[in-house]
Formats: C-alpha cells, sequence, structure tokens
C-alpha cells in the first residue's frame, strides 16, 4: 500500500537523516496510526502500520555499521579498539 510505505519513509527520513529519535518516532508512528483510524481508513493499512520505529529500519536494511576507536585527548588521533599492541 502507498500510503504504509510512505509512512515507512517518513520514518526512515526523520530518523536516520533529520535525527529524531527512535522514541519520538515511535510516538510519530502512533500518532499517524491514531489520524488514520480516525479518518475512517481501512483497518488493514493501519495494522501494516508498525508502531515500534526498528521495524522500519530492519525492514529497509538500514541499521548502521559502525565501528569503535580510542581518540587521544591531545592530538586526536584515532586508535582500533582490538589493537593490543602497546
Amino acid at each position: 500500500n502507498p500510503m504504509v510505505t510512505l509512512c515507512y519513509f517518513l520514518i526512515a527520513i526523520l530518523h536516520l537523516l533529520c535525527g529524531i529519535s527512535l522514541s519520538h518516532c515511535q510516538f510519530i508512528l502512533y500518532c499517524i496510526k491514531l489520524l488514520l483510524q480516525l479518518s475512517s481508513t481501512s483497518n488493514a493499512i493501519t495494522s501494516s502500520i508498525p508502531i515500534d520505529p526498528r521495524t522500519v529500519i530492519d525492514t529497509f536494511n538500514l541499521s548502521p555499521a559502525s565501528k569503535a576507536f580510542v581518540c587521544c585527548p591531545k592530538c586526536f588521533s584515532c586508535y582500533p579498539l582490538d589493537d593490543r599492541e602497546g
């Protein structure tokens, strides 16, 4: 359904590009779902909209891959965490 897809894209953009927290995205999803229910939208559509924004991130396979580093507070050089040589 295009409406469900639009909700997925909206939440993905708000979270990943605009920096909105997952808890705020969850509130936005809840509000969208409530608005659709109040506007007499089909129950099949409203039940397709997730409550948890992590569902959206997982659906699009957008979980970020990150690598941790240690940063020197004096020179700001970065060192990998698994570097055990000195």
